[in-house]
């Protein structure tokens, strides 16, 4: 798996889009969206570690 679709699985995956409701308070759904955000960018700097890894040579 790459790069964004990983990222876009794990919000999906997290059940983030199906916590959002219409009429909730507004610090509820930029709390979902805070925590989100954070997963996905976690994905993203896993995906691009792992990438790294391969790509540059060993010291």
């Amino acid at each position: 798996m790459q790069g964004w679709p990983a990222a876009a699985q794990v919000i999906t995956g997290t059940g983030a889009t199906p916590l959002w409701q219409p009429g909730q308070d507004l610090w509820l759904t930029a709390a979902i969206g805070m925590g989100a955000a954070v997963l996905m960018a976690l994905a993203m700097a896993a995906v691009t570690g792992l990438v790294l890894v391969r790509l540059l040579p060993t010291p």
